[in-house]
């Protein structure tokens, strides 16, 4: 993954996609990924990086804040008003059919889709045909170094000692007859995560009983219940090492807190797990044969097993999203129901798989860390869970 823009490299992808170039523009932080990917600092004026297929890049900046782009390479246009801002775009961009940019038609992908549609109008008068920039934001934003897999690894690991140490802790303080609470249980875990040089930009998923059928629940002062025996416990746990280029590794867990898991419970979590390990056999499967895959056909696979069991109305959120130095970034999605995400899987990305389902009374959820590594997928979070663990 990298973390500096290089213009060669970003030429060079450019032109393998048969594109005539890639156009950057932000105004007040409009669109966060020209921001990082750039190193941007705050700015308060509108600006243009285009970096075309061959050739000098161009930088169209305001006069008052003419240095903003002075870290990049490439010929500086400096303008004032509107009116000479569309002049000078014109005279570098006019009449360019195929430009990459951080939009998405008709809004299919909303986490590539940050060029504000009066900016869109601007550059399409200019007869500037514009194109999705998804691809390259991926094959840029997402890819990991062998560094970077192995420090996801030790995460994994870690998370996974963590998840069953907290259940251990859970068994013995209900047994002893002493109260816990999700918010407790969090504290817990996120105690394990500093102790173990992890850290999280999230706090942990501690969700008990009917809370646990909210998607992405998250107690707080406000909303901090007790866990009692005959309960659904789901944890979801986010960590990556205390290192500038660490990536996160996930891990979805449920316990039960009783003796005996009530016979519906099972049933729908050995339909969620059946739906996860169908996914990752095919993609396996396919990318043995050198099959190009898509996030919603994963998600498809997915779908259908937990459709041709009759639980679809309870099936509210995508099953996946890629992993990196924060979480879900600019990667391929693994969904076919919020957006259709038709993006192909590429080698040295991340992302979790990661089907639930929720119900008035009690929700679950499965998880697996796929990376795409040279030699085939590979999944972290091992063992996997394949039935519900009994707490007490």
């Amino acid at each position: 993954m990298k973390i500096a823009f290089e213009l060669n490299f970003t030429q060079k992808l450019i032109h393998s996609l048969t594109l005539n170039g890639w156009l950057f523009f932000d105004f007040q932080n409009l669109d966060p990924i020209s921001v990082n990917l750039l190193k941007i600092k705050n700015s308060s004026r509108r600006w243009f990086y285009f970096v075309p297929s061959q050739g000098v890049a161009v930088k169209f900046v305001h006069a008052a804040e003419n240095e903003i782009l002075d870290h990049l390479p490439g010929k500086k246009v400096v303008y004032r008003g509107g009116d000479e801002l569309k002049i000078e775009l014109g005279k570098v961009m006019a009449g360019r059919k195929k430009i990459a940019a951080q939009y998405s038609p008709f809004g299919e992908l909303p986490y590539i889709s940050r060029l504000d549609a009066g900016t869109f109008e601007l550059l399409k008068s200019l007869d500037i045909g514009l194109v999705s920039s998804a691809h390259l934001v991926q094959m840029i934003n997402s890819k990991w170094s062998e560094g970077q897999w192995n420090m996801h690894i030790a995460a994994a690991k870690e998370l996974h000692e963590i998840v069953h140490k907290t259940f251990r802790w859970m068994k013995k303080k209900m047994s002893d007859h002493h109260e816990v609470t999700e918010l407790t249980t969090q504290a817990y875990i996120l105690k394990e995560l500093s102790r173990r040089g992890l850290q999280t930009e999230f706090n942990p998923v501690v969700a008990a009983g009917r809370n646990s059928g909210i998607p992405f629940y998250m107690p707080d002062a406000e909303h901090n219940a007790a866990i009692l025996p005959g309960q659904i416990i789901q944890f979801y746990v986010a960590a990556k090492e205390k290192n500038e280029q660490a990536v996160y590794a996930t891990q979805a867990w449920v316990g039960y807190t009783g003796h005996t898991v009530p016979e519906e419970m099972a049933k729908v979590f050995k339909i969620l797990v059946t739906a996860r390990d169908e996914a990752i056999l095919f993609i396996q499967k396919n990318l043995k044969l050198k099959k190009n895959i898509t996030g919603f056909e994963v998600d498809e696979v997915i779908q259908r097993i937990i459709k041709s069991e009759s639980y679809h109305n309870y099936y509210v959120h995508r099953s996946g999203y890629s992993l990196g130095m924060t979480l879900d970034v600019e990667g391929v999605t693994i969904d076919s129901l919020e957006v259709k995400d038709s993006r192909k899987i590429i080698p040295q990305t991340c992302f979790s798989l990661e089907p639930a389902l929720y119900f008035a009374q009690y929700g679950l959820r499965t998880s697996a860390n796929v990376y795409i590594a040279k030699n085939g997928p590979q999944t972290y979070g091992n063992p996997l869970q394949t039935e519900i663990l009994k707490i007490l």
